[in-house]
């Protein structure tokens, strides 16, 4: 009888989560509800390598800043500061911040227009992961990305991008479509008992095939993981280790002139880049580093200004995540305490006036304008 009632009650739960395989709503129902474990509470990197020496117990914690976090610092109520990055930044609160206003969108995602207050002083910081360079400032993705969907945009450059339809599929989606099998897999495999079998095969693969699972890298003495993208000596630009030529740097940095003057004539007082180096760049750098972020920033001095994160964390070992390609609440500090300092620089209350002359125009762009068409 007990082994009856076993069996019928391990068929009701496979059959519940078939159900909820080819169900879209369910799906996704389930994944947001408290009854499902979070795939990525352990990292990303671990959840794609289910290897046991990079599951980050205590990646929650680690992931985000709280107001406990927060650096002290007076609010400098002059500038409003516009932060258009990935998701090295996306998670860290706005109050963290010290300018008087701030504002951020995510590459690719989301994007709004604004109207620039002549009254303030309007910086616009546009940050992207070293891994991101190469796709994003490419002569093919350069402009899509930063002026034709701009993360900001005033009326006299509205932006031309078009949301995609959503496809919808009803509650029932592509029954017993493709998938189905890898969603019976993340709803399966990250539970307790299903994760060491997960654990126990991807120790298998590593220490009897030398294989990681998900095509991510090892560092040559197995301390730390990586993405692919970012480790690979063969997946192209992205990677820390793949030879870039001179003249694809040169590619990159005239790409990032033209977006830089783009947001200047918009009517940016100042317009900053920040490249977060990869993961790789920093805890492997004697595996043949490109020196890509370096060789950008020697080339762009006096086209545009960068704010250097790479000598910041170049000498680090803690900074990044154990289980995940990002860097942790440390490294986050590190970026808010540099834009903070940034802030403070340029607040008209830290910078001596210029007889005749609109200190925040101070450029030697000559196409620099300015919008007047602030509205109270």
């Amino acid at each position: 009888m007990v082994l009856r009632f076993l069996s019928i009650l391990v068929a009701g739960i496979a059959l519940g989560f078939i159900i909820i395989a080819n169900s879209d709503a369910l799906f996704y129902a389930w994944t947001n509800s408290r009854f499902f474990p979070s795939p990525n509470r352990y990292g990303d990197l671990y959840n794609l390598t289910n290897l046991r020496t990079f599951k980050e117990r205590d990646y929650a914690t680690q992931s985000v800043l709280t107001p406990l976090d927060f650096p002290r610092h007076k609010r400098q109520a002059d500038v409003h500061l516009y932060l258009f990055g990935d998701s090295f930044i996306d998670r860290i609160p706005l109050e963290s911040y010290c300018a008087g206003q701030t504002e951020f969108e995510r590459v690719g995602v989301s994007s709004r227009e604004i109207t620039l207050n002549p009254n303030q002083v309007n910086i616009l910081i546009i940050e992207n992961v070293e891994r991101g360079i190469a796709d994003r400032f490419s002569n093919y993705d350069y402009f899509n990305t930063y002026i034709e969907n701009a993360g900001y945009y005033t009326a006299t450059t509205r932006k031309r991008f078009k949301n995609n339809p959503s496809v919808n599929l009803g509650i029932w989606g592509d029954f017993g479509g493709h998938a189905v099998e890898e969603r019976l897999q993340l709803l399966l495999g990250n539970y307790g008992p299903f994760l060491l079998l997960k654990e126990f095969k991807a120790w298998v693969n590593l220490w009897l095939l030398n294989k990681v699972d998900g095509n991510n890298v090892l560092s040559s003495d197995k301390k730390y993981l990586f993405y692919q993208n970012e480790a690979s000596r063969t997946v192209g630009y992205t990677s820390s280790f793949y030879p870039i030529p001179d003249t694809v740097v040169t590619q990159f940095v005239n790409n990032m002139d033209k977006v830089y003057r783009h947001y200047r004539q918009m009517g940016f007082d100042e317009v900053y880049f920040a490249i977060i180096p990869n993961k790789a760049t920093i805890l492997a750098p004697n595996e043949g580093y490109n020196r890509l972020i370096p060789r950008i920033m020697k080339e762009s001095a006096g086209r545009f200004q960068m704010i250097d994160m790479y000598s910041k964390l170049k000498n680090t070992i803690d900074y990044y995540h154990v289980g995940d390609g990002h860097w942790n609440k440390k490294g986050m500090l590190m970026w808010v305490n540099e834009v903070n300092n940034l802030t403070r620089k340029v607040s008209r209350k830290a910078l001596p006036p210029v007889a005749g002359t609109d200190q925040r125009l101070q450029t030697n762009d000559t196409t620099a304008l300015r919008v007047t068409t602030f509205r109270k």
